[in-house]
């Protein structure tokens, strides 16, 4: 609770400096050379005096928080002081991990296995050792549970067989992970089951989707457990029959798997071509993308497990395969990703359009793009003078006409004037499709 101080007193560090300049370290031995007021000045050989100021430890509770994909910190407590402590002595045990030039140990009295190394170890040399009391033979032992783990240890021959039969167990396990497709099923029923809470435009469209995509992955499960039940029995009878049987059945089940997840692959990048013009879709197509990543991940395990078993096949020494497939598993997964950036200049009303074109009303394409009526009537109004949308394609013959007797009657060419004529009868994006109309005419 209290620290008591006073120039010349030995201490020792028990924190890392924090920061770029790591002025010291746990464990680092200091002086104190002076003390003003509130002012600690800490001494060390060689070296400038650094003024000490107080750390803060803090028990941090991490947890993952669904919702926002990210980890929270909650602080259970803290506590803050100086991070320093007297070092006129030691117990062995504290010294753990420390490092001295000198020290002067009293370890003949020393219980514990291990207890004598540790303090001797501390010093960085011997010249810096001085022995405060004799250690006997009694003093220095080993745990019998360390005496017990040697007596264990095998012949290299034994060690060389045990080698390769674990290597061999591992390739066979690869083979089997790599064809197991539980994970891939499990990770499309989470994704279906989220759109229970999940807000996205055009939302029964997606589950319908997600619907198809989790019936492919369930029907990719099923077939994954009959074949690896017949991996697992062709994997006996490799260790008499040889490796030619095996690598037929590896060599068709990856054409079809590779298939099925290549289908898969295809529906998830169809789905994000769909959805990417709208907004608010930035945290559900980055969900999208991750499911983009687990059917490449899977489909290069497959690819991985056609190579193993080429290898098996070519009578590649286990150990080679399993530097071939540490070397596979290091690659990283590269491919597009959907990437949501603020439109440019004219993007906004080019999405509106191609929306349009695929069938969707004014109101519609506003809703999906969580965007006012007036705002797409804009949109679509500047595609009518280009060209690209017929005014019919929009608006009724009667409204049609409507206006444009507005238009005659008051010889106006601006929307507000026109609006005045016609009150509620016509939107101003209605008017300015017209007048649109009209300059393309001319």
């Amino acid at each position: 609770m209290n620290l008591q101080l006073k120039p010349g007193t030995q201490i020792m560090f028990i924190k890392n400096d924090k920061g770029e300049v790591r002025r010291y370290y746990n464990g680092k031995i200091g002086t104190v050379s002076k003390i003003e007021k509130d002012k600690i000045f800490i001494a060390f050989p060689g070296e400038t005096d650094i003024l000490l100021e107080k750390e803060t430890w803090k028990n941090i509770r991490y947890r993952y928080n669904n919702e926002k994909d990210s980890i929270e910190e909650e602080e259970l407590g803290s506590f803050t002081q100086y991070p320093i402590r007297l070092a006129w002595a030691i117990t062995i045990h504290k010294s753990q991990g420390l490092t001295f030039e000198k020290a002067i140990i009293d370890a003949g009295a020393s219980f514990a296995a291990g207890q004598v190394y540790v303090a001797l170890s501390r010093l960085t040399s011997l010249n810096g050792l001085i022995l405060y009391s004799r250690i006997y033979p009694e003093s220095i032992h080993t745990h019998p549970r360390i005496i017990a783990f040697a007596e264990t240890e095998e012949e290299e021959a034994g060690l060389d067989m045990q080698l390769e039969k674990e290597q061999k167990l591992f390739v066979t396990r690869s083979l089997l992970q790599a064809f197991n497709c539980r994970k891939l099923s499990q990770r499309m029923e989470q994704h279906y089951e989220a759109y229970e809470h999940r807000q996205v435009p055009d939302k029964n469209k997606c589950i319908t989707w997600a619907e198809r995509l989790l019936s492919e992955a369930n029907a990719l499960q099923e077939v994954s457990e009959k074949f690896n039940r017949q991996l697992t029995a062709l994997l006996t009878e490799t260790e008499t029959g040889g490796y030619d049987k095996l690598h037929q059945r590896v060599n068709a089940a990856s054409a079809y798997f590779s298939g099925a997840i290549g289908n898969m692959l295809n529906m998830v990048k169809e789905h994000i071509h769909s959805i990417k013009s709208l907004s608010k879709v930035k945290k559900y197509l980055k969900e999208l993308d991750q499911l983009d990543t687990d059917l490449v991940r899977k489909k290069l395990q497959i690819e991985q497990a056609l190579k193993l078993s080429e290898g098996l096949i070519e009578g590649v020494q286990l150990s080679e395969l399993l530097l071939l497939q540490q070397q596979q598993s290091q690659v990283a997964v590269i491919k597009e990703t959907p990437v949501v950036t603020k439109p440019q200049k004219g993007d906004s009303h080019r999405q509106s359009l191609s929306l349009h074109q695929s069938g969707k009303t004014i109101q519609e394409i506003a809703a999906a793009r969580g965007l006012s009526v007036s705002t797409i009537e804009g949109h679509l109004a500047s595609f009518i003078s280009t060209g690209e949308i017929r005014l019919e394609e929009l608006l009724s013959k009667e409204k049609i006409d409507s206006i444009r007797q507005a238009i005659a009657e008051t010889g106006a060419t601006t929307s507000s004037a026109i609006r005045e004529k016609l009150g509620n009868a016509c939107s101003y994006g209605e008017i300015r499709m017209v007048l649109a109309g009209t300059k393309r005419k001319e």
